[in-house]
């Protein structure tokens, strides 16, 4: 029985490996850069969505609180307003929500549509930081961290003092955006 040679001589041999090794290399290159580029997209997936509220705030009667024993105080109110260091017994709008994204920085917090009315003589008369209400409602926004989370909390002061006549109003209702960056 007679062994044939190969039709391939030494050379082309070698090519053929040579080939295939680029070829083997040139393939796990692709494999690995395209992993990368998956786990570079879920690991920064982006500036956060927007945040649009629209809010419609629940006026309460003006309540009267006992701030020490024989110490009482007026307050004006609505469902869910706190209060801040900064503003005294006047209430705010607080509003916070879970961040999902990249390291994002507050760009521009806005109210598109806002709705104003005349306050009542009781809540007039219970306003003593009247000097602190600005001529427009204005929103504030921050991010905080906690517990590895990140959120995004809106302050709003629901006042202003009317430009036309001076008069202090309250808040009813308003749509609010919030913008981020990176």
């Amino acid at each position: 029985m007679d062994i044939e040679k190969p039709f391939l001589n030494q050379g082309y041999f070698d090519h053929f490996l040579t080939m295939l090794r680029y070829k083997t290399f040139s393939l796990i290159s692709i494999l690995i850069l395209s992993s990368l580029v998956s786990w570079a997209q879920v690991s920064a997936p982006g500036i956060p969505d927007p945040v649009s509220l629209h809010e419609t705030l629940q006026w309460q009667p003006v309540k009267t609180v006992e701030v020490t024993p024989g110490e009482r105080i007026p307050l004006v109110t609505f469902t869910g307003s706190v209060m801040v260091d900064d503003t005294g017994r006047l209430p705010v709008y607080f509003h916070r929500r879970l961040l999902s994204g990249a390291q994002a920085h507050v760009d521009q917090v806005y109210l598109n549509t806002v709705v104003y009315q005349p306050l009542t003589p009781p809540e007039i008369l219970a306003l003593d930081e009247v000097n602190q209400i600005p001529s427009a409602a204005r929103p504030s926004a921050r991010i905080v961290t906690e517990r590895k989370e990140r959120y995004v909390e809106i302050l709003l002061l629901p006042f202003r003092r009317n430009p036309e006549n001076g008069l202090i109003e309250k808040v009813v209702s308003f749509q609010l955006t919030c913008l981020f960056k990176e």
